[in-house]
This record gives structure tokens, sequence and C-alpha cells, in this order.
């Protein structure tokens, strides 16, 4: 793995990259949030042109949640709950309830706070060129009941001086390979004797 681009991102203040790379992994000292926006292109990248936003974020209780909404393009973005929510959208208190989605069609930046889990369908579709819509971009859609579970595990780096299988265990396998093989020659040869 190879560093592309490195930042120092400021609260409360995006920051865009275009990585020239078909997949990248984001390390940061703090928590963010993070987007990704297709705003489009008359120029053809990898194939798709055209905007391709369709995403779903996770908006965690009690937590401050920043997310953008791109200038230049169709924006929707559809706030889900599964229980009666109190929310703050960009200073402005409302209650959200289950299976009554609250639609946000304002481009640029957006802060959303809630008392419960939140799920935020971000849609969009540029403007240019014009006469866009989705492009068939599928994502799994999270699970309002799952957004604030914190998995209790503990990831270590690697040493270099484990293995997956002790030692041991490989010459055990390696043994009962061989004879395995061993036996199903030593059959083919009696079948073929007789």
């Amino acid at each position: 793995m190879k560093v592309l681009l490195e930042f120092n991102v400021k609260a409360r203040t995006p920051v865009s990259f275009k990585p020239k790379a078909y997949a990248v992994a984001i390390d940061s000292d703090k928590p963010i949030t993070c987007q990704f926006l297709h705003s489009g292109s008359i120029k053809s990248s990898s194939g798709i042109a055209y905007g391709v936003g369709f995403s779903y974020m996770s908006i965690r209780p009690d937590e401050v949640t920043p997310f953008v909404l791109p200038v230049n393009s169709t924006v929707y973005a559809y706030v889900f709950t599964d229980k009666e929510a109190n929310v703050i959208l960009d200073d402005v208190p409302m209650t959200i309830g289950p299976d009554e989605p609250f639609i946000i069609s304002s481009s640029g930046l957006h802060t959303i706070y809630s008392n419960k889990n939140l799920i935020l369908l971000l849609l969009h579709y540029p403007l240019i060129p014009e006469g866009q819509g989705i492009n068939g971009f599928g994502v799994t859609i999270p699970c309002a009941e799952t957004v604030n579970i914190k998995p209790i595990i503990t990831l270590s780096p690697f040493s270099g001086k484990e293995t997956y299988f002790p030692e041991n265990c490989m010459m055990i396998i390696l043994t009962i390979l061989i004879v395995i093989a061993i036996i199903r020659v030593l059959k083919g040869k009696i079948r073929t004797e007789n």
C-alpha cells in the first residue's frame, strides 16, 4: 500500500479529492465522515461520464455528523429512523418518526444531530451533462438498529513470527495428504493387476 494523498482537515471544513486508484483506504487520527460523490463530467472516466450518486450513511446518536450534498446537481437526502427521533438539522430542531422520512433538497454542507439512530439516503445526479438520472449504482442499505453497535474486536498486527497453523499441524496435514495419495495410487495398481 502506498500513500496517495495527505490532508490536514479542520473541523466542519470539507476536503475533496480525486484519487487515481480503483480502490482506496482512508486512515485518520480522529473521527471523520467520508462520502463518495460524483459531480458528472463530459469526459468519461473509467467508462462512467455520468454521476452515480446513490449512497447511504449511518448517523449515530448524540454525534454531530456533517455531510455534503453537491452543487450543480439535483439532490435529495432522505432521513429515516426506526424510532421517534429528536433531530437537529443545520441548527433547526425537528421530530422525525418511523415511516416518516424527512427530505433535504438543498445543496452544500449540512450537519445533523439526533438522539436516536438515523439512516441518511443520499441521492444526487449532476446537471452536467443534462438529462441525467441514477445510473444503477447499488449499495447495501444499513439497518437502523445496528447504527451504534460497537464491535468487540481487537486487531493486532502480525509480527512475522505467527503462522495460521502451528508447524506441527502443517506437518500432520501434509503427512495425511501424502498417505491418501499413496493409498489411491496403490488402489489403482491393485485394480489394474487383477
